[in-house]
């Protein structure tokens, strides 16, 4: 591999960033970090994708846009210490003004490795706000405990995505000095409410065009809390509300027997469709009357901010910065609770069934307070400016 280019004295006019991510399928993380670098490219900065596992569905996307990826295909514990060697080689041959990680294990990895290669200049990427809860496993959990120690030495900076993720992880020993706030921003040209193809969408999926639609875009794990929904819509069901809910993201198909298991046993099989992961899901998101998340876990919902600039009020679980997202134009429960939910999601189906009017002036309100607030240069800015100040101090 030739050497891309020699780090520049004028950071400030151009920067050359090194992104390391733990995989390149589609995920939260994996979707901020796509846009940032398709959204920066036209500026002139270069970014090279370095995957610690495989190139996943992003890689082809990156690479259309001249993002150089490279994977280094680690599958196991065992394969770290030769990841790491590997990516202190490809770092010492980029010499990238700034390297970027993204979650806890890139951050400890790809903090290693940026050191071995001498490189001070590395930002640490947190996705998370709450570092210590039983649905994250044990080994992450101890990552993240490595990662608290080390952050004192190992990061200029730590951009975090949410709000309440600096109280979290500065309770476990992370640098409360070195943490920055940057929330995600969603892409408009994507992202927007455009209402002239819901009916065709629906009808074109097989989907009853006379019943409230409900979705969640979530990939099965026990953060995003599935079975939570789903006890939550035995209730509506229970109270005689008509209405579709589609789960959509990987695992969400009928290879799922668990899942299955629970749809049928709730008696939800005639309410719930499977749609699996989705390449279209800003349509997915137009066609849908209300967006849920059912999450015990979250740092910044992306799926809250991209349903509701397409013009879907959201309700959600009061996880990670979901009520700042939602604020007054949604419904924000506690997590756990599906009384709570089925309750809120009544209320919603209520006010759409009966108050049109004002249904769609809350459509309305939801896509322009995400475009107000969580626009996608905004975050591209932020992202610059640490990016820099990095750069410079290192």
């Amino acid at each position: 591999m030739a050497n891309k280019s020699a780090p520049h004295a004028d950071t400030d006019q151009y920067l050359n960033v090194a992104h390391i991510i733990t995989g390149l399928g589609q995920g939260g993380a994996e979707g901020v970090m796509v846009r940032l670098c398709l959204e920066s490219q036209s500026t002139g900065w270069e970014h090279t994708v370095i995957s610690l596992t495989d190139r996943g569905e992003f890689a082809e996307t990156l690479e259309k846009a001249g993002v150089t990826v490279i994977a280094l295909n680690m599958t196991s514990a065992v394969s770290v210490l030769p990841a790491i060697r590997k990516l202190r080689s490809t770092l010492r041959l980029l010499q990238p003004d700034v390297v970027q990680t993204w979650m806890y294990h890139s951050d400890f990895v790809g903090g290693i490795a940026a050191r071995l290669a001498g490189l001070r200049s590395l930002v640490w990427g947190v996705r998370s706000t709450v570092p210590e809860v039983p649905v994250i496993k044990r080994s992450t959990r101890i990552v993240i405990r490595c990662c608290a120690l080390t952050s004192r030495f190992v990061p200029a900076k730590i951009v975090v995505c949410a709000q309440n993720a600096v109280e979290a992880h500065a309770r476990i020993g992370y640098r409360r000095d070195k943490m920055v706030v940057i929330q995600n921003g969603v892409d408009e040209k994507r992202f927007n409410q455009m209402d002239s193809i819901r009916a065709e969408w629906r009808e074109s999926n097989g989907l009853n065009v006379g019943v409230p639609l409900l979705g969640l875009v979530a990939r099965f794990t026990p953060q995003k809390d599935h079975l939570n929904l789903l006890k939550a819509l035995e209730i509506l069901v229970a109270k005689g509300q008509a209405f579709q809910c589609l789960l959509i993201g990987n695992g969400m198909d009928d290879s799922n027997v668990e899942l299955k298991r629970w749809i049928d046993n709730l008696g939800l099989s005639k309410h719930v469709v499977l749609m699996g992961p989705r390449a279209d899901l800003p349509d997915v998101m137009r066609a849908l009357d209300l967006h849920v998340l059912s999450s015990q876990v979250e740092g910044f919902p992306n799926v809250l901010a991209e349903a509701m600039a397409c013009g879907a009020p959201c309700v959600s679980t009061n996880v990670g910065d979901a009520e700042h997202i939602v604020a007054d134009h949604g419904w924000v429960v506690p997590k756990k609770d599906a009384g709570a939910l089925a309750d809120a999601l009544g209320k919603a189906l209520a006010e759409y069934r009966d108050s049109p009017e004002y249904w769609q002036r809350r459509r309305t309100d939801c896509a322009k307070h995400i475009r107000e607030n969580y626009g996608l240069p905004r975050m591209v800015d932020a992202y610059a400016e640490v990016w820099r100040a990095a750069a410079r101090a290192g």
